[in-house]
């Protein structure tokens, strides 16, 4: 299992962190982000740390329904979208590459 490259529950992650850790990737970060509030103007966001195991995760949720999350790691980061079904239905029927799909 890949861990957060923030496992310090004690200290809240910011975008210094994030530019010190994946500096080239930084500006696509934030990127996918004003993307996000683009589309969802009412978003909201948080920094969650659901335990040592995983350490702290990026989330980005409209209303009570969360869109995706942003999990750093050691020199890149993964992005979760969330689908309800008929997204999920949606995105498994398309093109889209298989492993992007996984």
């Amino acid at each position: 299992m890949v861990l957060s490259i923030f496992p310090d529950k004690e200290k809240k992650p910011a975008d210094e962190d994030l530019q010190e850790k994946i500096p080239d990737l930084f500006p696509i970060w934030k990127e996918i982000k004003e993307y996000i509030y683009n589309t969802y103007p009412k978003v909201s966001e948080e920094w969650n740390f659901p335990g040592v195991k995983y350490g702290w995760s990026f989330r980005m949720a409209s209303k009570k329904r969360r869109i995706m999350y942003f999990l750093p790691r050691d020199g890149y980061f993964q992005v979760a979208f969330i689908f309800g079904k008929r997204g999920t239905e949606a995105v498994l029927s398309s093109s889209i590459p298989g492993d992007i799909k996984q």
